[in-house]
């Protein structure tokens, strides 16, 4: 899954790779190749019941890489959720003890995956200047 790799050169601050603005239009097909590809190999291992456990495994390592970017979607809206709910008393405290308060706004053109708005937002929430942040 292109987005496992980005993931994963994120962890190590080398960004982006671009895969997703590459990967993205061919990414429906690839999961209707891997879908039927489970299909099979669930036809062929239901017979034999020895088959089963690393058919199961199979799957699961297919789904969990064929849906990492909406997994991390949701973790991502689940924590920043979480960010919001107690962020309001973070926010008023810092802005009572600010002597101005400046909103920015930017609109980037493109952001192609969820691990580039991690990125942002770690890189945005890390500057102490900043009081709160929405990517």
């Amino acid at each position: 899954s292109c987005c496992v790799l980005q993931i994963i050169l994120n962890a190590f601050s080398f960004g982006c790779a671009g895969f997703n603005t590459l990967l993205g239009p061919v990414r429906p097909p690839c999961i209707a190749f891997t879908l039927i590809a489970q299909c099979v190999s669930w036809y062929v291992a239901l017979p034999l019941r020895f088959q089963w456990a690393p058919t199961a495994a199979t799957t699961i390592t297919s789904l969990l890489l064929t849906f990492s970017p909406e997994l991390l979607y949701v973790y991502n809206k689940r924590r920043l959720a979480a960010d919001n709910n107690a962020s309001p008393a973070v926010a008023a405290a810092a802005a009572s003890s600010a002597r101005s308060v400046m909103r920015l706004a930017f609109e980037p053109k493109a952001m192609g995956c969820i691990s580039c708005v991690n990125s942002v937002r770690k890189t945005l929430t890390a500057h102490p200047s900043v009081i709160a942040c929405s990517v």
